[in-house]
């Protein structure tokens, strides 16, 4: 199994970068926006991601 080190965004707390394999859940909204929550490694926390 490899591992995507692809960087998803940063942690709104802590602005420690958060790769797309510690995503949760990605989806759009009804509006169309796309809505992505990951667990941070620093915080250790599911956030969403900006």
């Amino acid at each position: 199994m490899t591992v995507d080190n692809t960087i998803l965004g940063r942690c709104p707390d802590c602005d420690e970068p958060i790769s797309e394999a510690e995503m949760v859940i990605d989806y759009k909204s009804e509006r169309g926006n796309r809505i992505t929550a990951a667990t941070c490694p620093s915080c250790v926390t599911v956030v969403t991601v900006v």
